[in-house]
């Protein structure tokens, strides 16, 4: 496993190599004013550059909207544990800490649950 990452990463520097020794060499042809071909080599970085930032985009969009859902839900609970805190009785005060308890472990649970078939999912 360790053997196919270290490969990828060698094969995505070479193709990153590749392409800036192309791109150097369009901007030296540029300044001697000789014609720029377009290799097929250069299309491919730049069809994986696009997909990449396509594919990252989208990861951040989910993340954000988890982190937003995840930033409301704690403040709702600070609002209850703070209303909570000013309950007369004790009986009372336990039974909305374990009330909250509860919601706040379901909250986690469900936040494991969404990321990870966010994370298990092919479209992702």
């Amino acid at each position: 496993m360790v053997d196919q990452v270290f490969e990828s990463v060698r094969q995505a520097t070479e193709l990153v190599v590749q392409g800036q020794q192309e791109m150097f060499r369009r901007w030296t042809t540029c300044w001697m004013g000789i014609p720029v071909t377009q290799s097929p080599m250069v299309e491919q970085v730049q069809a994986f550059q696009k997909k990449w930032a396509e594919a990252c985009t989208e990861l951040f969009k989910k993340q954000w909207e988890v982190v937003v859902t995840q930033f409301g839900v704690g403040l709702k609970a600070f609002d209850e544990v703070c209303r909570a805190a000013q309950a007369k009785d004790a009986d009372l005060l336990r039974g909305k800490m374990v009330e909250f308890w509860q919601r706040s472990f379901e909250s986690l649970r469900q936040l494991a649950e969404t990321q990870m078939r966010d994370y298990q999912s092919p479209g992702s």
